[in-house]
C-alpha cells in the first residue's frame, strides 16, 4: 500500500501531521524535544563567558506537549544583551554622552539563529526519513 502526501508549506505538514497515529506522533515529537534541547545545549556552549556569564546562563528550551503527545519548542536566550551579542553594535553614547564604544558582531556560524536554522533543518530531514520507514513518499521540491 503507498501513501502520498503533498505539502506546499509547513502549515500544510503540520495540519497532516495531525491526522497521523499515534506511535508516528510520539516518534516525531521525540525528534522535535531533542533536537531543540540539543540545539540549546549548543548555542550555549558557543556562546563566550562573559562577565556575568548571562549569555550562557539564560539559554532557555522551552518545550510545550499537548494531549495528543505534539510538541512545540522553542530556543532563546533571556539575557538581555544577547541581541547585542548576535548582531552586535556601532560606536554609541549614553544620553549623558559617555561613550560605551562598539561592540563587533560574532562571526556568523557562532550566531544563534543561523545554529538553529541548521538544527531546524536537521530535524525535518530525521522526520523525513522517519516518514519514510513508515511507508510514506517523502519528496523534497524546492521553494
Amino acid at each position: 500500500m503507498s501513501i502520498t502526501a503533498t505539502f506546499d508549506g509547513l502549515e500544510e505538514l503540520q495540519d497532516a501531521m495531525r491526522d497521523l497515529p499515534e506511535a508516528i506522533i510520539a516518534k516525531v515529537s521525540t525528534i522535535v524535544r531533542e533536537t531543540a534541547q540539543q540545539t540549546g545545549l549548543e548555542v550555549a556552549a558557543n556562546y563566550p563567558v562573559g562577565p556575568t556569564g548571562n549569555l550562557k546562563r539564560r539559554v532557555r528550551t522551552d518545550v510545550t506537549q499537548d494531549d495528543r503527545n505534539r510538541v512545540r519548542a522553542v530556543v532563546k536566550s533571556q539575557a538581555p544583551h544577547a541581541h547585542i551579542y548576535e548582531r552586535g553594535t556601532r560606536s554609541r553614547a549614553t544620553r549623558r554622552g559617555w561613550f560605551r564604544g562598539s561592540m563587533p558582531a560574532p562571526p556568523f556560524d557562532s550566531r544563534m539563529i543561523p545554529r538553529a536554522i541548521r538544527a531546524r533543518k536537521r530535524m525535518y530531514e530525521r522526520v523525513a526519513e522517519l516518514l519514510r520507514a513508515e511507508g510514506f513518499l517523502v519528496t523534497e521540491q524546492a521553494a
